[in-house]
């Protein structure tokens, strides 16, 4: 009687470990930041607000957001990568949360699916539209640092300045949420506007016609030495629709024709040519 009644001990404190390891994991959100924890104006929080982390104010912690965005800015429609970084000595389980948006709290551009591993979108669903990338419960260990990366494309032109902001969590491994030190970082990516559309100039002997088109949109360039160029059509979320590239151009005028039927529907769309130095980009009409 006595053996079964200890078996029996055993077998709820085992029950009692693995549910309290579970509701702490659960309680710490070490399967991912809820959604809206950024810090930024339009979100208004962070992961120590609303009775969450409530460690003390930071100190030495390092929280960065960095890109490969040239300092010229962002093009439209282009994708570029964007690192979260947290650092701290003899910290070895960290957390993120990372939102693209304007100060009224718009998500700007589009985040590249699917995302790497130890990444996730926060809740995601349509309400949301994969506003947030958070780290997954494989994707919060580190020595003294954690760097996640995801990829992101910018959005239309005209858009503006694009803020990515970030909340970051420094753990202690406590196994709850005391102690646990938030820090916030942001990062301000300009527009590229010195290659902006403008109808009335030809810029570098690049341009559009018929506009609107109807059934083939017709691209035209000069170049002025033998060169590789890559045609790129996006729409105006800054989807990829058609693209080609044509290798070894001789010098001269060259036109390229991009068929409008297909997964072109009615609406505006724009053109980016690449030669390999310069980008330029045109506003099309398709009817």
């Amino acid at each position: 009687m006595l053996k079964k009644f200890t078996l029996a001990l055993v077998f709820i404190s085992a029950l009692v470990i693995v549910y309290d390891a579970n509701y702490n994991n659960a309680h710490t959100n070490g399967s991912g930041a809820p959604a809206g924890r950024t810090g930024s104006p339009g979100d208004g929080v962070t992961c120590n607000n609303g009775s969450c982390h409530s460690g003390a104010a930071p100190t030495d912690q390092v929280a960065t957001i960095t890109s490969d965005v040239p300092v010229s800015g962002y093009l439209p429609g282009t994708t570029y990568n964007i690192t979260a970084t947290a650092s701290k000595t003899g910290v070895s389980e960290f957390g993120f949360q990372l939102s693209p948006q304007n100060a009224s709290g718009t998500k700007l551009g589009e985040f590249v699916i699917p995302l790497p591993a130890g990444t996730q979108f926060a809740n995601p669903n349509t309400g949301l539209a994969n506003k947030y990338v958070t780290h997954t419960s494989l994707g919060t260990g580190g020595t003294d640092t954690k760097t996640w990366t995801v990829q992101w494309t910018a959005p239309v032109q005209g858009t503006g300045t694009v803020t990515f902001y970030g909340a970051f969590n420094f753990t202690n491994s406590n196994n709850n949420s005391s102690g646990d030190v938030i820090k916030n970082a942001s990062l301000d990516i300009t527009e590229n506007t010195s290659i902006g559309i403008d109808e009335t100039v030809v810029q570098g002997g690049f341009d559009v016609f018929p506009n609107p088109a109807n059934d083939i949109v017709n691209v035209s360039f000069y170049l002025y030495e033998m060169t590789n160029v890559n045609a790129e059509i996006f729409d105006l979320n800054g989807r990829l629709i058609k693209q080609t590239t044509t290798e070894n151009l001789h010098p001269g005028r060259h036109e390229l024709k991009f068929n409008a039927h297909g997964n072109m529907e009615a609406g505006v769309y724009f053109i980016r040519l690449n030669d390999g130095k310069n980008v330029y980009s045109k506003k099309v009409m398709v009817k």
